[in-house]
């Protein structure tokens, strides 16, 4: 499940099935098989470019999908990462 995670964090960093990989990550939340810490890890041990940009994506995709427990979590952790990201302030101020 690990290596599927990173596949699609991947891609979500490169817009390559950009939809398509979010909509994948809700279906693994839904089912119980991930959950916001294994994204979180996922993102901080893999070699993307923008984490901040990733995790902010993966949020707004949950808040779209009415998985709100999820979206805190996220965008602490890219507010840790960089507290002057202005997607991340916004978003942690809007939701």
């Amino acid at each position: 499940m690990k290596s599927l995670l990173i596949d699609l964090i991947y891609n979500i960093d490169n817009d390559i099935n950009f939809d398509e990989s979010l909509l994948q990550i809700t279906k693994l939340i839904k089912t119980g098989k991930i959950n916001e810490n294994d994204i979180i890890d996922a993102v901080l041990n893999s070699s993307i470019n923008d984490k901040n940009k990733v995790l902010n994506d993966i949020a707004v995709y949950l808040y779209n999908n009415q998985l709100y427990d999820y979206i805190i979590p996220l965008l602490s952790k890219s507010y840790e990462l960089n507290n002057q990201h202005r997607d991340t302030v916004y978003n942690l101020a809007f939701f």
